[in-house]
C-alpha cells in the first residue's frame, strides 16, 4: 500500500502507530484492510474537525448577538467558512471515489469491507450535510451582526434626534434675541442675559424630563 501525501497525513500516522503496536490485528487481516483504516480515521477525523468548528460557530453565533459587537467576529465566520468549504470539497470528492469500492467493483477489496465503506460513504455524507447547515449557521451570524448594527445606528440617531430637538427651541430664543428689535426683556438690561439663559435652561429641562418619561433617553 502506497500512499503520496503533499504534506504528513494525521490518518496515516495514527494507522502506522496501531501497525506497530499491533500488527498482527491489522497487517494480518491485507492491504485492503489498511486501506479502508486509513480512509476511516481520515473521515472520523473529518468529523472532530466538524465538531469544533460547530462549538467555534456557537460562540460566534452568541457573540452576534451583543450590541458592542465587532468586525472580528465577520472575520472569524469568514475564516471558518473558507475551512468548511474546503472541507467539504474534499469530502465530495473522496465520497465520488469511494462510491466504486462500496459498490464491489474493485477484486482487490472483499466483500466485508466493501460494505465498511459504504459506512464510510455515509460519514462523508454527514461531514457534507453538517457543513451545509454550519454555512446556514455563518449566513444567521453575519444577519445577526448586521442587524445589531443597525439598531446601534437607530439608537445613535435617535439620541442624536432628541438632542438636536432640544437645542431647537433654546436656538430659537438665541436667534429672537439676536435681532436688534425692541424685546422683553430689554437687552440693555442687565439682568437680561441671565433671565434668557433661565429660561432657556426651564425649557431645555423640560424637554429632558419629557423624554425620559417617554423612555426615549
Amino acid at each position: 500500500l502506497i500512499t503520496v501525501e503533499r504534506h504528513p497525513l494525521l490518518s496515516v500516522r495514527q494507522v502506522r502507530s496501531r501497525c506497530g503496536r499491533h500488527p498482527e490485528n491489522l497487517l494480518a487481516r491485507g492491504v485492503d484492510a489498511v486501506l479502508f483504516e486509513i480512509i476511516d480515521t481520515m473521515v472520523d477525523n473529518y468529523l472532530r474537525v466538524i465538531d469544533r468548528y460547530e462549538d467555534r460557530l456557537e460562540v460566534l453565533e452568541e457573540q452576534s448577538f451583543d450590541m458592542d459587537v465587532n468586525e472580528e467576529v465577520l472575520e472569524e465566520a469568514a475564516e471558518v467558512r473558507r475551512d468548511l468549504l474546503e472541507l467539504r470539497r474534499l469530502a465530495v470528492a473522496q465520497r465520488h471515489l469511494l462510491q466504486p469500492v462500496a459498490r464491489g467493483e474493485y477484486d482487490f477489496v472483499s466483500e466485508t469491507l466493501g460494505q465498511q465503506f459504504s459506512h464510510v460513504c455515509d460519514h462523508l455524507s454527514q461531514v457534507i450535510d453538517t457543513v451545509d447547515s454550519l454555512r446556514e449557521t455563518i449566513v444567521s451570524i453575519r444577519d445577526n451582526y448586521h442587524a445589531g448594527l443597525t439598531r446601534r445606528t437607530n439608537e445613535i440617531m435617535k439620541v442624536l434626534t432628541l438632542y438636536a430637538g432640544i437645542m431647537l427651541p433654546l436656538t430659537l430664543i438665541a436667534g429672537i434675541y439676536g435681532m436688534n428689535l425692541p424685546l422683553w426683556p430689554p437687552s440693555d438690561h442687565p439682568q437680561s442675559f441671565w433671565g434668557v439663559l433661565g429660561i432657556m435652561a426651564f425649557i431645555a429641562g423640560l424637554l429632558l424630563i419629557y423624554f425620559r418619561r417617554r423612555k426615549w433617553l
